[in-house]
């Protein structure tokens, strides 16, 4: 599956739906993608429905991204984190720092 990421701006939120595997080779991606998104809006819902795979470089951009978006005043979530993530999110007590919503709905509803 070819690493995507599409946008879906709403009213003062962006969805960023991410497709393919975040590792070393499209972490950089992700990562310039979150900071232009955390810069415009006051809160970024990273969709993960579709990442089946996720390594410590993709882990720590979301730790990056969620501090950085914190340092201007905005938020970032993750919606959707398929078990593989979720389980990874957990682990490294990422979902202690970032909020995790089970649902694309729940984390629009926290929004």
């Amino acid at each position: 599956m070819a690493f995507t990421i599409d946008t879906t701006a709403q009213d003062g939120y962006v969805v960023l739906s991410v497709r393919g595997d975040v590792d070393i080779a499209t972490a950089p991606r992700l990562r310039s993608t979150l900071v232009d998104a955390v810069q415009q809006y006051a809160t970024v819902i990273v969709d993960l429905d579709e990442v089946g795979f996720m390594d410590s470089t993709g882990l720590g951009v979301l730790v990056a991204s969620r501090n950085r978006a914190g340092s201007v005043g905005h938020r970032l979530v993750v919606a959707r984190p398929q078990r593989v993530v979720k389980n990874a999110l957990r682990l490294v007590q990422i979902d202690t720092v970032i909020d995790v919503f089970d649902t694309l709905d729940d984390a629009v509803a926290a929004v």
